[in-house]
């Protein structure tokens, strides 16, 4: 537990519950059996795709997200996707604490969970003949008093007697021949113990063989303004109790500063935010850009007698030799090679207290080197990690790629092949930053060869930390939206563009969304509007509230969920007659946001469920069907027997149904082909019954050429398990013939393999 509570940047201030926000997992949920939008869909969720690579077009509006320990719970195994800096070690760390939790409170019925990073269990030795042996030696250096042969007896019970979740940080840090390693001792492990649920870590398109083995994606859902502004309060209730200088001359009213913090509109990564309310508190703001709050933490954690620039120089070490580690001493031997020739002689030895704590477990003499001081002071500062074999590591990608890319040598790694890997796209982001790939970026949008355009999300995510004056910053944004408006690409595509402009944070969106409403492209008027909720702007609320009026049923309800999430007093009052007037689709999507206003929203919809208005019941229904309280239930329950219109009956009996039964909305894992139901039932249609092997996967494609929408939905959530090169051009060329919820899921399954389908040259 303690070791869980520490897994988070400001772990040396304090426990991870102080300032937990809880994470949540957006997941595509279909029903096994037909293929549908699951047993009950919100409008909101019908509305909007499910990207599996933008998660922040979704932070603000109230989609269907999934509670970490729920989505867990049928045993599939999964891996949690995002950019670095979203927190998944953060989310690892909560789903441990909550485990561990839950066995305290059932001793003995509930699975404990086995947390570790993969470093942590030495993966220059993995032990593919005995794969639970690499689970014991983690846990022997977290517990060095126990005994190697009792832990291994305790391991191999547990493991036996299916009671264990295993959590894997860090395998979105590793380098593509490391991940290879890795995945193939994770696939001896599975085969040893079948039942073994694991729970890991990648990026969205950077999970290697992760899928062959039967890993589910869950995208770890952004933030929205209201959960950004708990965070801060919570940190503002720890910096008042526990570091602020009372009577200070210097001090700042905590009003001014968490007014700053509550009006700022930009979207950024919860790491980010962190950094930016850490040193508005601390008094060390150098500027008001995400790399500012990077130089800040830098400055704030950096020991004085070791220069950054010798750091720079270990993270291109790593990144240029694709390495997530050095050893201990091969760290300090780079370090001290780059230190200033007055710093002390490596040589010298000189007394300390004691050496701070390795959660390896190593101890390290009292007479130290002042090299090996140096590697002290950054592990005690949190901005290295020790592990296992005495490997040394940044605390993270974004720090690595950050601190690499400030040396001007860097911009030669633009060039490796290596640029899925979370790590060096980190250093090229900062390098486009800089003006230093403007050629590079060019041929990256160009590229015919990407047709799920990863490689435009990927440099959109350099802006944020570009100059409003940089070159190749205006040109970008203009074939953004250029290519919003170019009907040759996929709606799907243009709508996924949308994130990039989000996260972009430029000072010109709000004129640029406004000029889009008057648009006659009923498009590119829904996806404008989506924009503008997304951001919370404010000062289109008028604009935004004209829309409501749009011939297009689809902008109408865009409309009123960008209302919803402007969240004003007038979007408010607003809202509240969009239930009471709007057309049926509108009044459902008021009533989905009202339910997420505990205070008035709640009561609205309590009245609105009594209601004379027929389309007004139903409307609360499907807002309170979101609220996870009792007396919402009782209210569901008591629709369903005793409303007098059988259309408020049924839904409200699938409403209580959908909030008694979460689990059915969590993955599933892979049954075999053979026996799975629906396709039994297309190889009956066919006058076959289903083979197995490579003919069931042929099968599969053939549903992909013949079978109905709903069954190829199916047949391509079940066929990311098998990147064959044939599998993944079939999958292509559904994505780029269907439309709608088929092109959908060819995206997520394309999407999964894309880094293994882009080396074939198919595309």
């Amino acid at each position: 537990m303690n070791w869980a509570q520490q897994q988070h940047l400001t772990a040396n201030l304090c426990a991870l519950d102080q300032i937990a926000i809880e994470p949540r997992f957006i997941f595509p949920t279909i029903d096994p059996e037909t293929g549908g939008g699951g047993h009950f869909s919100s409008l909101t969720n019908q509305l909007l795709p499910v990207f599996l690579d933008c998660p922040e077009i979704y932070a603000q509006f109230n989609i269907d997200t999934l509670d970490p320990l729920v989505a867990i719970c049928n045993g599939a195994n999964l891996v949690i996707t995002a950019q670095s800096g979203m927190g998944k070690t953060f989310a690892l760390a909560w789903m441990t604490s909550r485990l561990i939790s839950r066995e305290e409170d059932t001793p003995g019925s509930a699975r404990l969970p086995l947390s570790f990073h993969i470093l942590d269990l030495n993966p220059e030795k993995f032990n593919l003949e005995n794969p639970a042996a690499n689970l014991v030696l983690a846990l022997s250096n977290l517990l060095p008093s126990e005994k190697t042969q009792k832990l291994e007896r305790f391991v191999n019970a547990l493991l036996k007697e299916n009671r264990v979740v295993l959590l894997l940080d860090g395998l979105d840090e590793l380098a593509p021949e490391a991940h290879q390693k890795t995945t193939a001792w994770l696939s001896v492990l599975l085969q040893a113990y079948p039942q073994l649920q694991m729970i890991t870590t990648g990026t969205p398109t950077y999970l290697g063989d992760l899928p062959g083995l039967g890993f589910q994606p869950v995208l770890l859902s952004s933030w929205s303004y209201a959960e950004r502004n708990r965070y801060y309060s919570k940190w503002r209730d720890l910096w008042q109790e526990n570091y602020a200088t009372s009577g200070s001359a210097t001090a700042v009213d905590d009003r001014l500063i968490m007014g700053w913090l509550f009006n700022d509109k930009r979207r950024f990564t919860p790491l980010e935010w962190c950094l930016m309310v850490w040193a508005a508190f601390d008094g060390l703001v150098l500027g008001e850009s995400p790399t500012s709050y990077l130089e800040g933490l830098l400055d704030r954690v950096v020991p004085h007698n070791i220069p950054v620039r010798s750091l720079s120089y270990l993270s291109l070490e790593l990144i240029q030799s694709q390495k997530l580690s050095l050893p201990y001493r091969s760290a300090a031997a780079l370090l001290a090679k780059y230190r200033p020739s007055t710093a002390p002689a490596a040589e010298a030895f000189e007394e300390i207290e004691s050496a701070p704590e390795q959660r390896s477990g190593l101890k390290r003499k009292k007479k130290i080197s002042s090299r090996d001081q140096a590697m002290s002071d950054l592990l005690e500062s949190g901005l290295l990690n020790e592990h296992a074999g005495e490997q040394v590591r940044f605390s993270n990608p974004l720090l690595m790629g950050y601190l690499a890319s400030l040396l001007p040598e860097s911009a030669a790694i633009i060039e490796q092949s290596t640029f899925d890997w979370p790590a060096h796209e980190i250093a090229v982001r900062f390098i486009i930053a800089r003006d230093a790939a403007q050629g590079w970026v060019s041929k990256t949008i160009q590229s015919q060869k990407d047709i799920l355009q990863t490689g435009i999300h990927k440099v959109s995510r350099a802006i944020p930390y570009s100059s409003l004056t940089s070159t190749w910053r205006s040109s970008f944004m203009r074939d953004l939206v250029s290519k919003l408006h170019d009907e040759s690409i996929p709606s799907l595509l243009r709508l996924r563009l949308i994130n990039c402009l989000l996260i972009a944070n430029d000072p010109s969106l709000a004129l640029l969304f406004k000029q889009l409403y008057a648009s006659r492209s009923a498009f590119i008027r829904f996806s404008a509007v989506l924009a503008a909720g997304s951001l919370g702007l404010t000062t289109l609320i008028n604009e935004t509230r004209q829309l409501l009026n749009d011939e297009i049923t689809e902008v109408q309800m865009a409309a009123c969920l960008a209302l919803g999430a402007m969240d004003t007093p007038q979007t408010q009052r607003l809202i509240e007659s969009c239930l009471s007037s709007g057309t049926e689709e509108v009044q459902q999507v008021a009533a989905e946001i009202l339910s997420k206003d505990s205070k008035d929203g709640h009561e609205i919809l309590k009245v609105a469920a009594t209601s004379e208005n027929l389309l007004v019941r139903r409307a609360a229904v499907m807002g309170l069907c979101k609220i996870k309280e009792e007396w919402a239930q009782k209210i569901l329950q008591k629709l369903s027997i005793e409303d007098g219109q059988w259309v408020v009956r049924s839904i409200a009996g699938h409403a209580l149904e959908y909030t008694q039964h979460p689990e059915r909305q969590a993955p599933m894992p892979f049954t075999k082909p053979e026996n799975t139901e629906w396709l039994i039932q297309y190889a009956s249609r066919q006058g076959m019954g289903v083979p197995v092997g490579q003919l069931a996967i042929d099968l599969m494609v053939d549903v992909l050429r013949r079978g109905k929408p709903e069954e190829k939905i199916l047949a391509l959530r079940a066929l990311p398990q098998y990147p064959q090169n044939r599998v993944l051009e079939e999958i292509a060329q559904v994505f780029k013939k269907e439309q709608g919820p088929v092109q959908e899921a060819a995206y997520q399954a394309l999407l999964q393999n894309y880094s293994i389908f882009q080396k074939t040259g198919m595309s």
